[in-house]
């Protein structure tokens, strides 16, 4: 990371914790063509219609499956009565050239 960055995420550390995390810690401003924009909206777009189509099939596993899957029991609840879908959901795309990447 370069110094004035370094310096700058430095006096902020309780704030940005991750701040020695050179990937993460953006300090200028990135430009991004419009059309990149464009394509990172339409993946998000289609990723969120895996993650509904997910969910959807999700609610119709017995308690069983969803604990050999790993979720928690407290969890259970919420998958099955949750009328927000996909009731968990974090997407980090990448973008290598011109192709948009889930992370």
């Amino acid at each position: 990371m370069n110094d004035v960055r370094h310096k700058f995420y430095q006096q902020h550390q309780d704030i940005f914790s991750w701040y020695d995390a050179d990937e993460y810690a953006c300090y200028e401003v990135l430009m991004v063509a419009p059309e990149t924009i464009e394509k990172i909206k339409q993946a998000a777009t289609r990723v969120w219609q895996v993650l509904n189509h997910a969910a959807l099939v999700m609610k119709q596993f017995d308690e069983r499956t969803l604990i050999e899957f790993d979720y928690p029991q407290s969890t259970l609840r919420l998958i099955k009565n949750n009328k927000q879908v996909p009731f968990i959901a974090r997407c980090d795309f990448a973008v290598v050239g011109d192709n948009i990447y889930l992370l």
